[in-house]
């Protein structure tokens, strides 16, 4: 199992559970980079069965490809496979299953690459399967539907689930924990990014007779700019920046902040709601997903979705009955009127997270058996 980038490591722990419950334990091939900076998500959980772990940088691609090719495994699954990912993996003998997050990075010209790849190779043939797999199925649809690629091609494209059962999290509160304390605690996770998420409408509607019910936590990293403008923002609010770790983080002069990953847990793990903030027109309801999502459901945090966002997802609960705004509007209005009811929304949702869990690994399990057995 390879990250060939220091980003989306996130996804790993499903992946590697998924497996386990297939009796796998994979080896693992891991950006230097994003462990020396950030730590390792699997140190979050506690019975996750891994194999040999390799460190690489860019630098040393063509060694630990010779070093892949001759420990001759079976299959290589391939998380970030876009950019220039697939320019690493064409090294590589053994089949590949391609995880593709944002699915406009991968060119047409590297599928054509592995224009044999979608089927059997011929004897004597150096090359192996490759089939790529999307995470969520509306991206699956979205895929199939938009891209002027052969039908079989797009027909070939699958999908997993990026959710790791909370029961094996170090992080996740017991799905029994109510928050009681006079506040309630709204986290908005992944890196500072104002292109992805709307954090302006979050402050506008954070009046001083709200704000004095919630604190926001803002667990991830970002590019400076990024991390100053939140800071502005919050600032001329009068909200404060203590559970945002990318700002209490960021070194002086730096370019980035990077949050270490047992922080960024805990932060999540002790937040009341999750809220996505996804912007109108994101990609994260068509071309790519939130990992905020798999990371509510991983970690037992209850998330605040509109109808359509939670139909997307396939989440089973939503908050708020209006549009997309709606959603987190609702929290907030029930943060400060009507708590006992948004406690038991809350203990609800943990619930089907649970639930929502265990479905993403049956199905993954499901999906990576069929394509084990067709390319191996």
């Amino acid at each position: 199992m390879s990250e060939f980038w220091p980003v989306h490591e996130e996804c790993l722990p499903a992946w590697i559970h998924s497996l386990n419950c297939l009796g796998i334990a994979p080896d693992l091939l891991l950006n230097r980079k994003m462990v020396r900076v950030k730590g390792s998500p699997l140190d979050l959980y506690n019975n996750l069965l891994t194999g040999e772990t390799y460190l690489w940088h860019p630098g040393e691609r063509h060694q630990i490809a010779e070093r892949i090719n001759d420990a001759g495994y079976d299959l290589i699954l391939a998380n970030s496979f876009q950019g220039v990912g697939p320019s690493f993996y064409k090294q590589l003998f053994a089949p590949i299953l391609g995880v593709v997050h944002h699915y406009p990075e991968l060119e047409r010209s590297d599928l054509d690459d592995f224009s044999r790849d979608w089927r059997k190779p011929s004897p004597g043939a150096t090359r192996h399967p490759l089939k790529p797999m999307v995470l969520w199925p509306f991206v699956q649809r979205h895929w199939q539907r938009n891209l002027e690629w052969p039908s079989d091609v797009r027909a070939a494209v699958g999908c997993l689930f990026p959710t790791t059962p909370p029961l094996i999290s170090r992080c996740a509160k017991p799905v029994g924990d109510q928050t009681h304390s006079s506040t309630i605690d709204l986290c908005v996770p992944g890196g500072v990014n104002f292109n992805n998420r709307d954090y302006g409408s979050l402050v506008r509607l954070l009046t001083p007779e709200i704000a004095a019910g919630v604190r926001l936590v803002i667990p991830g990293g970002g590019k400076r700019p990024e991390l100053e403008r939140l800071k502005q923002l919050m600032d001329s609010a009068g909200l404060s920046t203590e559970l945002c770790l990318g700002l209490q983080g960021l070194p002086a002069q730096a370019a980035e902040a990077r949050v270490d990953y047992g922080q960024y847990a805990q932060a999540i793990a002790n937040s009341d709601v999750i809220l996505p903030l996804f912007r109108a027109q994101s990609r994260y309801m068509s071309k790519s997903i939130s990992s905020s999502v798999s990371t509510a459901i991983s970690h037992g945090v209850p998330i605040a979705m509109s109808f359509q966002e939670s139909d997307l997802y396939r989440i089973g609960y939503h908050f708020g009955d209006g549009g997309k705004r709606f959603a987190t509007e609702a929290i907030l209005a029930d943060s400060l009127s009507q708590r006992d009811r948004l406690h038991h929304h809350f203990l609800s949702a943990r619930r089907q997270n649970r639930a929502a869990a265990a479905l993403h690994t049956a199905h993954n399990t499901r999906v990576l058996t069929e394509l084990i057995d067709a390319l191996c």
